[in-house]
């Protein structure tokens, strides 16, 4: 099917979604020839890559120098139904992660590049979506700064996607429960984020949530926002919360091997906090026990999308955050979506994402299953079975 054609004689909606490199080595994703590297971002960490990133650290540090504040790095057309066209492209800031770091003091920098690139990329009837930490609320109180800022200026509406991704993880929080016949209490790092408060007080309706955070005071003032306030507790200390068998992550910390000490034997993980405070490399040496997921991503047909820049995804995948960009471009909406999620929201921005075909997806980081099939399979190298041995060793806690 010929993407570019399918929009003739249709309603064609805009919108850009604005994101930014997260690691060094992303910068070799703008040359094709590493363009596999979407699908298996892992690869780029293989030992016959190290030459290549003194270049790519270079890189990271020459941008900040750059005039212009961003890049176009993909234009494409998404015909999700045969009435709907979303004509969408991928703006990323010439910044990295490592620039968002409070240490180095580049805030007021980065925010002035944002403003500048949401003034350059905005037009009438286009949809303006922030992504990652473009986001976040100690820098631009999720769009809300942009807006307040630019005034008169903005031309179009300012969308966090926060509303559609907390609609997609409690989707997936709701999956994994009934696949894995869950019950129990909810561990929830990061609840007083804006997609965590959409999660503790829909969840404590029927579910005691472990809201593990050190700010009490904003604590009660989402405690006294829930309609079951007694449902949500107090968690300063997350290995308080050893006997839940579903953990959400909604904050980079506690991560690595303090997270992993406290999630007890068998529990489900499930992640939509950037970075994810885990990884499999992490999980399969440590608790194999565990299953990870990514829970705040979006499926779509790839048939219908000509999307070739992908973020580090496969391409019938999106986050979230871009999937409720494209939803509020697809239905037209003028409306901003900054700030804290509004709950009445939730619902019908997902009858709107089913209607387009975007469902939520679980990107698998570590099932326990993979664990039985790698020490069953056949293996005549022995360096593997080395391995596996000290790995059964050390978790099991006996001597091969």
């Amino acid at each position: 099917m010929n993407i570019k054609n399918s929009a003739n004689n249709r309603d064609v909606r805009e919108c850009d979604f604005v994101a930014h490199r997260v690691e060094s080595r992303n910068k070799l994703l703008d040359h094709k020839c590493f363009r596999n590297f979407h699908k298996n971002p892992e690869k780029a960490k293989e030992r016959r890559f190290w030459p290549l990133l003194p270049y790519c650290w270079i890189r990271s540090f020459l941008v900040l120098f750059s005039k212009k504040p961003f890049d176009v790095v993909d234009e494409f057309i998404h015909a999700p139904t045969s009435e709907t066209v979303i004509r969408e492209r991928i703006v990323l800031l010439k910044n990295y992660g490592w620039h968002f770091l409070p240490k180095i003091h580049l805030q007021n920098f980065i925010k002035a590049r944002i403003l500048k690139t949401v003034l350059d990329i905005q037009r009438p009837g286009k949809v303006v979506g922030l992504g990652a930490l473009i986001k976040d609320h100690s820098l631009t109180q999720g769009g809300e700064w942009v807006v307040e800022q630019l005034g008169d200026r903005l031309v179009s509406p300012i969308v966090h996607g926060d509303t559609a991704t907390a609609g997609y993880v409690m989707e997936n929080m709701e999956k994994i429960m009934k696949t894995r016949k869950l019950s129990g209490p909810i561990a929830l790092t990061g609840p007083t984020s804006k997609i965590g408060k959409v999660i503790a007080k829909i969840f404590s309706e029927f579910h005691v949530i472990f809201c593990i955070t050190k700010d009490e005071k904003r604590f009660l003032k989402l405690q006294s926002q829930a309609k079951n306030p007694k449902n949500l507790v107090f968690c300063p200390n997350s290995r308080k919360a050893t006997g839940c068998p579903l953990w959400v992550t909604g904050k980079f910390k506690p991560a690595g091997k303090k997270l992993l000490s406290c999630i007890p034997q068998g529990a489900a993980v499930l992640n939509f906090a950037v970075p994810n405070p885990l990884n499999k490399k992490i999980v399969k040496a440590i608790r194999p026990d565990l299953f990870v997921a990514e829970a705040g991503l979006v499926e779509i047909d790839p048939t219908f999308s000509g999307q070739e820049f992908t973020m580090r995804l496969c391409p019938e995948f999106t986050y979230a955050c871009d999937g409720g960009t494209r939803i509020h471009a697809a239905m037209n909406w003028t409306h901003n979506e900054v700030g804290e999620v509004e709950i009445d929201q939730v619902s019908v921005v997902m009858e709107a994402g089913h209607n387009l075909g975007f469902e939520p997806h679980l990107e698998i980081l570590w099932d326990p299953a993979w664990h039985v099939v790698e020490v069953i399979a056949p293996r005549t190298d022995k360096w593997y079975w080395l391995k596996i041995k000290k790995g059964l060793a050390r978790n099991a806690g006996i001597f091969l």
